[in-house]
């Protein structure tokens, strides 16, 4: 008879090395595409930043005659020579000039947007593309002995669930670890160069965010393999039902087929929560505790200033 549960999590367990390191295979194909993909969403995220920045100098430079330099002059996009007090043509000229730098940080941003995403979403079609190709190609070539096993829902869920996820990833999760490691790493050399002490207090916290990022991880990873679980159940018994339609008209047997999909559906509904209040759980966490490192910095900052 063939397993209710598809009988899929011992061929995962089987499969030889890790499944991000196999899905690497895939990438290495299309990395003519992903590596200006990735030059363009670092130079996105760089972009983002510099309105901000001449907001600053705008304060720093134009309201405040005597304030700092700031990072813009520092790069000589803006004059480090001090502004002579009641210089109205000199702030109005650096005022032009930073709206310039503005506008141009905006359409920068926006190119490198559209590449970006556009590169990351056209990659992952093809790599969905080749995985759902040579997995069907494998089904195919195997005994039947594995079909009378395992029923046509998990094998759908496979070929479409599973693999459809990967658009996810590389639409989102991609853009988020760049978007991580430019904000550290700008953020960083900015309070290097301005406040190494301030520096060293916020990067002496990654250890413990890493830490916890992992223990995350490894928690909701098997709530996620139980819900891959639950899609393949729910997808075998839509298979099962649709299916055999004719039986269930001829037994009469709609009601009990409608409990047993609605029991499937409420357990997938329930884990499917569970998760979410885990997730919601712990990037709240991680938001009170970015908004207490940023109240402490503001404050060490301002007593700092001069």
């Amino acid at each position: 008879m063939p397993q209710i549960h598809g009988g899929f999590e011992g061929i995962r367990d089987e499969v030889d090395g890790h499944p991000m390191r196999n899905l690497f295979a895939y990438v290495l194909r299309y990395w003519k595409r992903l590596v200006p993909a990735i030059i363009a969403s670092f130079i996105m995220r760089i972009a983002r930043l510099v309105p901000a920045l001449t907001i600053a100098a705008a304060i720093d430079r134009v309201l405040s005659v005597s304030g700092e330099t700031g990072l813009l002059a520092a790069v000589g996009l803006v004059p480090s020579e001090p502004i002579p007090s009641r210089a109205t043509a000199i702030q109005v000229s650096l005022l032009y000039r930073l709206a310039l730098i503005a506008g141009s940080a905006y359409v920068l941003q926006a190119l490198a947007q559209f590449t970006s995403r556009y590169l990351f979403q056209a990659t992952a079609q093809e790599i969905q593309n080749d995985l759902r190709s040579e997995a069907y190609d494998h089904m195919q070539r195997l005994s039947l002995n594995f079909f009378d096993d395992h029923q046509t829902g998990g094998m759908m869920a496979i070929l479409n669930s599973d693999i459809n996820r990967l658009e996810n990833f590389f639409n989102t999760e991609i853009r988020q670890i760049i978007r991580a490691i430019v904000m550290v790493g700008v953020v960083g050399v900015v309070m290097l160069y301005y406040a190494p002490q301030l520096a060293v207090l916020v990067f002496a916290l990654m250890p413990l965010i890493a830490i916890a990022t992992a223990k995350f991880m490894i928690r909701i990873e098997s709530r996620y393999k139980h819900i891959r679980e639950l899609v393949a159940q729910l997808n075998m018994r839509f298979a099962n039902n649709l299916g055999g339609i004719s039986v269930i008209k001829a037994f009469d047997r709609y009601t009990t087929e409608r409990q047993h999909v609605d029991a499937q559906s409420d357990a997938y509904r329930n884990e499917k929560v569970e998760v979410i209040k885990i997730r919601k759980a712990f990037f709240s966490a991680a938001a009170r505790h970015r908004y207490r490192v940023r109240s402490r910095v503001g404050d060490r900052w301002s007593r700092s200033s001069p």
